[in-house]
């Protein structure tokens, strides 16, 4: 008996190795991805940055709406991320629910470290695409096509 435990140690201890390996390879694809979108998108509109500076628009009123769009994008993917979550969690909860029985609940520490992590990512993304866009030259910009 003890080493029947002992294999079906091995055997959790194996899959749970797979499973956060899994994980962990999927956030690192889906954090690159999200990185690479907004730094292009926000490089691919340097000429309307620069257009929109060229008419008199501060550095403080760019960063504010820098920041309006960052958040948009966040509230954006965390809407249809918790969407998701939910109906995954629940279809779980019901595959699994046929051999136990659980009570449903949602994992919320989860999912607020998820919101917390999408939105520190998209922070992070736009603070380093603004900062790459405020060192070019308006006229520069303005040449581009």
């Amino acid at each position: 008996i003890q080493e029947t435990f002992q294999t079906m140690d091995t055997v959790v201890l194996v899959v749970r190795v797979f499973i956060y390996g899994f994980i962990t390879l999927l956030s690192l694809v889906g954090a690159a991805n999200i990185v690479g979108t907004i730094s292009t998108s926000l490089l691919l509109r340097k000429r309307e940055f620069a257009m929109v500076k060229s008419v008199g628009m501060g550095n403080r009123a760019f960063d504010r709406m820098i920041r309006c769009e960052s958040a948009f994008y966040g509230l954006k993917a965390v809407a249809w991320g918790l969407a998701g979550s939910v109906v995954a969690v629940f279809l779980m909860w019901k595959a699994v629910g046929q051999s136990f029985s659980l009570p449903f609940q949602l994992p919320w520490v989860q999912m607020l470290i998820g919101v917390a992590a999408v939105f520190l990512l998209v922070a992070l993304t736009m603070a380093y695409s603004v900062h790459k866009i405020r060192n070019d030259s308006i006229v520069e910009d303005l040449r581009l096509e």
